[in-house]
């Protein structure tokens, strides 16, 4: 055993790409374990990895405790929620010095050893989403979504085992047992959002935060960063100042299509709504991870296709978002007891139901559905504006503006659990 470790946390379907970021570590580097936490049910004629742990199977969480949280928070909350429990779990039963936990749609263009070299300057270390200053329209939009989703980019973390790592961690469990949602108006963005504390909680020789524009290279900083090739190696440049140069050490490849990329078509969702084709030189980094994700193509395929667990009812009717977020309104006000919120004839699911709060199990194309409704938007707006006019003019400025602070708390799925059963009420 290694005394530094590497993990990632996934369900099924995403094993395969798991598996590309390890390949993509081992290239360059042997000298670290790597794991693949499942956050997820397995199905009996599914293959396993060696290296890869079901996190249920640890019995971290009681039963009931494990089926609040993979109802009431979505994949990727649920996903990112487990990861201060399963830094701990290593810690306590491998024996690692050193822990780095990555995002399952990373990949290595170096060796990871730099990593753990620079987790010496530190007991915790954090890669900001970007270390220049905004200065067009492009980086403005990402300056104000960072305001939103926390300071870090939390695809990437390393911790030194030490006590105040340990303290760290059990804060961290506490808050996102219950608190890992992505809801702007609870200031929340999963496991996130709560790095914004670790320049009060460490001091600054405790706190590395890594400003090198090689680590976790992203859709939100290539703004600011330049790929070039120089003597074979990928270096990264400063857009701003040429003479600001990196070796790239690894990216993170957020929103990639894949299904897209089984068919050689490069489609990055979270890139092209903001700057499409404005950082070519970034295609580069494209190249060669696509290089990657062909040598386990046929794996990649395998898992793919697995649906996740906890998005289905026991009669395999697919769990809303609504239905999660009323779950957790009525757990946090103590309303019912829900011993199996996913069983599809207990009390929970029927009432459900009852109310109709389901989508209509035929839905339009999507496609059609869009272009349907585009044309209409406008229209649709326009009437609302004069019902709206209407609702003004009854209620006058102050309960106009009264109403409009209700409508705001709402538009919280928590706060409808009324339409569940009349004389529930929440004000989360």
């Amino acid at each position: 055993m290694n005394k530094n470790c590497a993990f990632t946390i996934c369900t099924k379907s995403y094993i395969g790409l798991a598996k590309i970021l390890e390949f993509s570590i081992y290239k360059y580097d042997a000298n670290v374990d790597f794991y693949i936490f499942i956050a997820d049910e397995l199905n009996k004629n599914i293959n396993v990895p060696s290296n890869a742990v079901v996190v249920k199977s640890l019995n971290i969480f009681s039963e009931n405790v494990w089926k609040e949280l993979s109802f009431k928070y979505d994949v990727t909350e649920f996903c990112t929620c487990l990861k201060p429990f399963i830094f701990e779990w290593l810690f306590k039963n491998k024996m690692y010095e050193k822990l780095t936990y990555l995002d399952p749609d990373l990949f290595f263009f170096n060796s990871i050893d730099i990593i753990y070299k620079s987790m010496d300057n530190g007991l915790i270390t954090l890669t900001p989403h970007f270390i220049t200053f905004p200065g067009n329209s492009i980086s403005n939009l990402f300056e104000d979504e960072i305001r939103y989703t926390g300071l870090y980019n939390l695809g990437f973390l390393g911790l030194k085992r030490s006590t105040k790592v340990f303290q760290m961690l059990n804060w961290w469990k506490k808050n996102l047992i219950s608190k890992c949602f992505v809801e702007p108006t609870m200031f929340q963005f999963t496991d996130q959002k709560w790095m914004d504390f670790m320049s009060v909680y460490f001091d600054s020789h405790e706190l590395n935060i890594v400003k090198d524009l090689g680590w976790n290279i992203a859709p939100w900083n290539y703004f600011e960063r330049k790929i070039v090739k120089h003597d074979a190696c990928w270096v990264v440049e400063d857009r701003h100042n040429e003479n600001i140069t990196c070796d790239v050490v690894f990216a993170h490849f957020s929103g990639f299509d894949y299904k897209a990329l089984l068919n050689n078509q490069i489609i990055q969702k979270n890139i092209h709504k903001r700057h499409d084709g404005v950082f070519d030189d970034v295609n580069n980094l494209f190249t060669e991870y696509i290089d990657g994700f062909n040598n386990y193509k046929e794996i990649f395929i395998e898992y793919i296709k697995e649906n996740y667990t906890y998005d289905y009812y026991s009669n395999g009717r697919k769990v809303e978002k609504m239905h999660r977020r009323i779950y957790h309104s009525i757990i946090v006000n103590g309303y019912e007891n829900i011993l199996d919120p996913f069983d599809s004839k207990g009390s929970f699911y029927i009432q459900l139901v009852n109310k109709k709060m389901f989508t209509p199990k035929v839905v339009p194309n999507q496609n059609d559905y869009v272009c349907n409704t585009a044309g209409s938007i406008s229209r649709k707006l326009a009437v609302f504006k004069i019902l709206m006019r209407m609702v003004y003019k009854t209620l006058g400025y102050n309960r106009y503006e009264m109403l409009l602070r209700l409508f705001f708390r709402f538009s919280k799925y928590e706060n409808n659990i009324f339409l569940y059963k009349k004389n529930y009420s929440s004000w989360l």
